[in-house]
């Protein structure tokens, strides 16, 4: 048999250091600390609402079963400390399939313990609250809530997950969003497997390695584990907070049984994408007729590219509606997929390469990772990593994405959800790996005059204001989501008039008996472009503006920004060690124009101020400018690229502090 000695080094992240050994943390079930039951907020965080006293994973591989499988027991004891901690307690496993295999749940066992009259009390999981779902077609999953769980509560469960995927490693996860005291990773790899091991992470993780046997084969068990374990909460800016924590996986790139052929698992995006167009959901989705198109591909025969793109763009928005599901597979039952309605985004976007293919289009598929799932991972060429697809499609020479899950992005702008770091592009059979920018551009330009109203103390103005790109997008899915609720309201509204009347109910309403704060008032008085699919959107309003406005004295005190306003800075740590991502860039620019009301002067106004981040990718500044009656202001404010490095993130973090502190800044005005 072959030996383990191809097995690839670890990264220097591994380095062994000296920590708590696991063996200071109790690993047999149900051997509960009462110190720990009595404790009533973790040691390093008091803030956390609960905490892992350890959670460890273990890997094997069973070859004594009819078929080989891979087997992962779970192991996890937990103490809660507030309510906010109460979810711990429900526990979700999603298991694949398909229509020959799938993964299932075996030996479960859950209990809870609580401290009462200074005794511990136990309580066990029923087997009859273990609950089994199925999701799709692919995914079903397996859950449980453990009971009488309350602050102060140690719960502890385990199970283990028999998979006939071999190649589907699962990711442990050393760090989580609260503190881990202890965690442990224990993998056997048989000697006839090659796998290699991926990292995430910053946490130095102990490793040891010794020969086994292991359901009668012999293997190198491999055990990770760490202590004192920090969290790592979410993060509105990353893809996805988990490509930051600590976390390793193991690749299985070869399988070499004695006496078979060597099956390989791991292959290049080549490889992949070859098998990918063999494959009757993914090669056939995109070349085979689609009966219910032909008339319609006949109509735009004609067409100039651009018209036919633009076509068959609207005519998937008008008979396929995208269901939320996503995926790489589509189908070649097109008759069923127009009949029903609906589809996921594969369905969709494999059917918009092969209109355009059908229309004389050049277009060709490209496949990327959801970019809620977080990043694709490049270094380790994988189907799995891979699970959405969109197009490019090349029109008078020039290159657009396109995706048609979307009614509201045209053609060259992608929906955020396309939108990765990296993609791989399908073409002759071969992937191409290339790096993606985020194109989209939340764009809003705002121009009003104000008086002021001393006597309500607050500003009233005309103005107008113009929206395009990615912010047109938002406000068009705002507009149409509103019309839906509105109609819903009315259709509720009358539901109950007619309720009301059968009982002879009239219908009464209650007084509030406190005053709300006023609130700033945009009323839109006409709006023009919202009925175009991708034009820009502009709009006159008359505006009511409490916020900006103070008087105490004889002094009037209005914002620097006047109508331009940030929340605070969305960033709270100073350092960070992972990059930040923005959902799109950004330009805004507001211009306002003050009155100054009669028997007032102008006591002080803000400095002018420019700005940029570090690499000119992003820019700020504000103008103020004093004439007979009147002061202007101008603001700009720009972010111009989508993602900074933590070499950037000092720049970036600056820049937003400075800006609010701009913010703060005031114009006065003095009775003269």
């Amino acid at each position: 048999m072959k030996k383990s000695t191809h097995f690839i080094p670890l990264t220097v992240l591994f380095i062994l250091l000296v920590g708590l050994s696991g063996s200071l943390y109790a690993q047999k079930f149900g051997d509960i600390d009462m110190q720990r039951l009595k404790e009533t907020a973790h040691p390093t965080d008091p803030k956390a609402s609960h905490a892992y006293i350890f959670k460890n994973c273990m890997v094997r591989y069973d070859f004594e079963s009819r078929s080989p499988r891979m087997v992962t027991e779970y192991h996890y004891r937990i103490k809660i400390y507030t309510n906010e901690g109460l979810d711990a307690a429900n526990v979700v496993q999603y298991l694949s399939q398909n229509k020959k295999e799938r993964e299932g749940v075996a030996d479960v066992k859950a209990e809870c313990y609580n401290l009462v009259d200074g005794k511990k009390e136990k309580s066990k999981l029923s087997k009859k609250d273990i609950y089994k779902e199925e999701i799709n077609e692919d995914v079903r999953k397996v859950s449980f809530a453990i009971p009488n769980v309350r602050p102060g509560s140690i719960i502890e469960f385990r199970y283990k997950v028999y998979s006939p995927f071999l190649y589907a490693f699962p990711r442990h996860y050393f760090q989580v969003d609260v503190p881990v005291d202890y965690s442990r990773l224990r993998v056997n790899v048989p000697d006839y497997f090659s796998m290699a091991p991926t990292a995430t992470g910053m946490i130095a993780l102990n490793r040891t390695q010794e020969a086994k046997q292991s359901f009668g084969a012999s293997v190198t068990q491999f055990t990770f584990d760490a202590s004192d374990i920090p969290g790592i909460e979410d993060d509105q800016y990353v893809l996805d907070i988990d490509d930051y924590r600590s976390s390793l996986k193991f690749e299985l790139s070869q399988v070499d049984f004695p006496g078979r052929a060597v099956q390989n698992f791991t292959k290049d995006w080549n490889s992949i994408c070859e098998n990918l167009m063999d494959s009757p959901f993914f090669g056939d989705a995109i070349n085979n007729k689609v009966r219910p198109a032909t008339e319609f591909l006949e109509r735009i025969e004609s067409l100039t590219e651009e018209e036919k793109l633009l076509q068959i763009v609207d005519f998937i928005n008008t008979h396929i509606v995208w269901n939320g599901d996503i995926g790489k597979y589509g189908t070649t039952k097109y008759k069923k997929l127009f009949e029903t309605k609906s589809g996921n985004s594969a369905e969709i976007n494999l059917l918009l390469i092969n209109l355009c293919k059908k229309a004389k289009l050049e277009a060709y598929p490209i496949l990327t990772k959801y970019r809620f799932h977080g990043l694709l991972n490049t270094g380790f060429p994988s189907l799995t990593e891979l699970n959405y697809v969109f197009a490019l499609v090349i029109v008078d020479g020039k290159e657009m994405f396109v995706d048609a899950t979307s009614p509201y992005f045209k053609p060259g702008t992608l929906p955020l959800r396309a939108m990765n770091v990296e993609a791989i592009l399908v073409k002759e059979e071969k992937g191409q790996l290339f790096t993606m920018s985020n194109t989209n551009l939340n764009y809003l330009r705002q121009a009003a005059k104000y008086t002021i109203n001393l006597e309500e103390e607050r500003l009233e103005g005309t103005g107008k204001a113009v929206i395009k790109d990615y912010a047109a997008v938002k406000a068009r899915k705002k507009n149409k989501e509103e019309e839906e609720e509105d109609q819903q309201v009315l259709i509720k509204e009358s539901e109950e008039e007619e309720d009301q009347q059968e009982l002879g109910k009239e219908s009464d309403e209650e007084e509030d008996d406190y005053e709300e704060e006023a609130e700033n008032v945009y009323t839109y008085t006409e709006t023009k472009g919202m009925e175009n699919k991708y034009g820009n959107i502009t709009s006159t309003f008359d505006a009511i503006l409490y916020s900006p406005f103070d008087a105490i004295g004889n002094e009037v005190y209005i914002d620097a920004f006047v109508s331009l306003e940030f929340e605070g800075n969305p960033f709270f740590d100073k350092i960070r060690k992972y990059p930040a991502f923005f959902n799109s860039k950004h330009h805004f620019n507001h211009v306002s124009i003050l009155e100054v009301p009669e028997g007032y002067a102008v006591k002080s106004i803000p400095d002018n101020l420019k700005m940029k981040i570090i690499n000119d990718k992003g820019y700020f500044s504000y103008s103020i400018n004093e004439s007979p009656g009147k002061i202007t202001v101008n603001c700009l404010f720009q972010i111009d690229h989508d993602m900074f490095n933590p070499n950037e993130y000092a720049s970036l973090y600056a820049f937003f502090d400075r800006v609010l502190q701009k913010q703060n800044e005031k114009i006065v005005l003095v009775r003269e």
